[in-house]
């Protein structure tokens, strides 16, 4: 859908069409669920947001986006961080939107991205509340 924004010199950019969402065959099957929704691991985030789980950890220790669930001793060596499939789809959407998703040379600390994502869990958190 054209919008009379895009047409306005100085309005905000036309932003990149949605990525294909992924059902739940393509994410995989979840490691748990949590408050009744289902939850992946970080490399599940990593490979929908086409990063290594380096990256995302990098990013969540940054505060470039929110943490996930984490779950103490799940694994030999220590924590396991978990994402809910909602936080996933909506991660990736917004990464497609700013133009990261497959842009791996755009700086995403102290970006809008970065503020958004944060938008985006506190809005999945309270609708789950």
């Amino acid at each position: 859908m054209t919008r009379i924004k895009d047409f306005i010199p100085g309005a905000e950019p036309a932003r990149a069409p949605a990525p294909p969402a992924r059902d739940d065959y393509e994410l995989g099957r979840p490691a748990m669920i949590i408050a009744g929704e289902p939850c992946y691991p970080i490399s599940v985030l990593a490979d929908a947001m086409n990063r290594s789980n380096s990256t995302i950890r990098a990013w969540e220790a940054d505060g470039v986006i929110p943490r996930g669930y984490s779950t103490e001793g799940a694994t030999r060596n220590g924590n396991r961080r978990l994402y809910t499939r909602r936080q996933i789809l909506g991660l990736r959407q917004l990464a497609a939107e700013y133009g990261i998703l497959d842009d791996r040379s755009r700086t995403v600390k102290g970006s809008e991205f970065s503020r958004v994502t944060f938008l985006l869990f506190d809005s999945l958190r309270e609708e789950t509340a």
